[in-house]
């Protein structure tokens, strides 16, 4: 713009392709059809201004927009097990809750039983 002050502006552009088979899923009808975002446009400005001209001291400054990646180490078990599931596994005493403190005895369950170094 003149001698001190330079003005930068651009455009970012991201396709984020999540290629996720969509198993079970009402929203897609063919599991092959996954999700893809293709809106985002993201808009750039710097700025860096010499404060005394002698290009020594220079003050900078910028914005944009920023559109973050899916993390599949996130969503791994999605992956894996499926977006939908139709059962779950829990593990319960076999005959009855473990009595434990409330009942002033130790814990019989072994995991719970001893203490931490």
């Amino acid at each position: 713009m003149n001698n001190k002050l330079t003005l930068s502006m651009g455009l970012r552009y991201d396709v984020e392709v999540v290629p996720l088979q969509e198993v079970d899923n009402p929203e897609f009808s063919d599991p092959g059809d996954y999700p893809v975002d293709t809106n985002n446009i993201a808009p750039r400005v710097g700025l860096s201004y010499d404060l005394f001209g002698e290009g020594r001291s220079v003050l900078r400054g910028g914005y944009g927009l920023f559109y973050d990646k899916t993390h599949f180490e996130l969503i791994s078990a999605i992956m894996t097990a499926g977006v939908y599931s139709t059962s779950f596994t829990a593990l319960f005493p076999a005959n009855a809750a473990d009595p434990g403190p409330s009942q002033g005895t130790k814990p019989t369950n072994r995991c719970w039983s001893t203490a931490p170094p």
